[in-house]
């Protein structure tokens, strides 16, 4: 998978996402309002009626904002990045101010995936990664198959852990002190 992402040489880039384009379809949905409320108000100008004219004013207010909120969102999206290795989980977001948040799959204590109905509906979700040194974790969100990322996460943190140590042939978690 291509990836700009620097790394150091015995590192790979197992995944990368940016988040999802679905985040676009509020702004999409109400560029098409406004498009529709200035085709209205042009045509009901155009049959003479003053009493609508008025409606070219919220017409070109919710176009315009609706553009601008798309513009944003979309240079969010473009901004913003997911990328876990075989070594550290990074989340890069920001244009003019860059925030980049680290750590190490060793740290990771926790793996959160949230998902409200019509997310889950298109598969899409949020992933909250813990870890004791960072005090506010970031929410990284509209992530395409998050269940994926977690496994994928998951796997990669116990391949980089490696076996635990144990005596020969007992079980990678330990031996039983006491039956249960």
């Amino acid at each position: 998978m291509p990836s700009r992402f620097e790394t150091s040489p015995h590192e790979q880039v197992l995944t990368w996402a940016h988040p999802h384009w679905v985040c676009l379809i509020g702004p999409v949905s109400a560029l098409c309002l406004g498009v529709c409320v200035q085709a209205a108000a042009s045509w009901y100008q155009s049959n003479q009626d003053e009493a609508v004219a008025w409606l070219w004013v919220p017409a070109a207010v919710i176009t315009a904002t609706a553009l601008g909120w798309l513009v944003e969102r979309e240079i969010h999206r473009r901004y913003t990045r997911f990328t876990l290795t075989t070594r550290r989980v990074v989340y890069e977001t920001g244009v003019l101010t860059r925030r980049h948040w680290e750590t190490s799959l060793a740290a990771v204590t926790a793996v959160l995936v949230n998902a409200n109905l019509a997310e889950r509906v298109l598969g899409l979700g949020d992933i909250i990664i813990e870890s004791p040194t960072d005090s506010a974790a970031p929410v990284i969100g509209d992530i395409a198959d998050p269940q994926h990322v977690r496994e994928m996460l998951l796997a990669a943190q116990h391949d980089a852990s490696g076996p635990a140590a144990g005596p020969a042939g007992a079980p990678s978690w330990g031996t039983a002190t006491q039956d249960f």
